[in-house]
């Protein structure tokens, strides 16, 4: 009779990359447990000050483009509208 010996599998705990992240914790100081229902985000850790920094620009420069795009007035109608509020205030005198 043979006998069937099972093959047991070495699991290999994944070694933590070494950043900057760290644990959230609430006020009370207590870690803060990951969501379940946000698969994409981790709450459970910190995002480092520099991750959110670069996020901040990344927005800023988006929100800037987008008024630069927008902005429709040129130099001769503001100049224009100058011109006649300087009138209105002489005409005023």
């Amino acid at each position: 009779m043979v006998e069937k010996t099972k093959k047991t599998k070495t699991v290999k705990k994944k070694a933590a990359k070494k950043t900057n992240l760290k644990r959230a914790r609430n006020k009370k100081g207590h870690y803060i447990k990951d969501n379940p229902d946000t698969p994409d985000i981790n709450e459970a850790y910190e995002k480092p000050n520099n991750q959110i920094l670069q996020e901040l620009a990344k927005k800023d420069k988006e929100l800037l483009q987008s008024i630069e795009s927008k902005r429709n007035f040129s130099l001769p109608g503001i100049l224009l509208a100058l011109v006649l509020i300087g009138l209105m205030f002489l005409a005023a005198n």
